[in-house]
């Protein structure tokens, strides 16, 4: 019983360490409109009076290892189950492909051809990752050329890319003018995650419970 409720006590830890970024790469997509556009992300935000100003984008193209020097900062304040929106360019393709505006437009940090790896950053830290940094994208389970990737459900920020936390729809949007004309369309403004309350008091019940029925055995 002693160990199970350490065991809840670090779990709750690990959960409080996610919570503390605010801000999550959950949309990528890259549109077959002129220039390959919109190129563009969708964030979920999680906690309310996030400064987005602690918040940045950067990329890295063709295989690269390193991040481009350069980086787009964020900006305003969001709050929780807020979605953002950044795009390459000046909007015009993301709203004629989305039919709404983008929030953030113009970042040069999203010129990515659909196997280029795009990080989200708190200062200089990297908090989330779509892509393995070094990795070229073609061919790989990550690809999202002229198609989009979506977060799955309940699947947090990390460090270290998982293509299976994802849905990945390579190719579909080949030959389309419009998100709902892909097939299928990228969704929009869908991901959800559980509070944390929630889902530290669901981890600390099913151990307790599994502890309970251990012990009376």
């Amino acid at each position: 019983m002693k160990k199970t409720l350490i065991l809840a006590l670090a779990c709750l830890a690990v959960l409080a360490s996610s919570a503390a970024a605010e801000v999550m790469l959950v949309g990528i997509v890259d549109g077959d409109l002129s220039g390959g556009r919109p190129k563009a992300v969708e964030l979920f935000v999680s906690a309310d009076g996030t400064d987005l100003s602690e918040y940045n984008l950067r990329n890295a193209n063709n295989g690269n290892s390193d991040w481009y020097s350069n980086q787009t900062d964020l900006s305003g304040t969001a709050n929780a189950g807020d979605y953002l929106y950044a795009c390459n360019g000046d909007g015009t393709a993301f709203s004629d492909w989305f039919g709404f505006a983008a929030d953030f437009t113009g970042v040069g940090n999203l010129s990515i051809n659909g196997d280029d790896v795009v990080g989200l950053f708190k200062g200089d830290t990297l908090i989330d990752v779509y892509g393995n940094l070094g990795e070229d994208g073609t061919g790989t389970a990550w690809e999202y050329m002229d198609g989009w990737a979506y977060r799955n459900d309940n699947t947090a920020p990390s460090t270290t890319f998982d293509a299976g936390d994802w849905q990945i729809e390579n190719g579909v949007c080949d030959g389309n003018t419009t998100n709902a004309g892909c097939n299928p369309s990228m969704p929009v403004g869908t991901y959800q995650i559980p509070e944390p309350s929630t889902a530290a008091m669901l981890m600390i019940l099913g151990l307790l419970a599994f502890a309970f029925r251990r012990n009376h055995r």
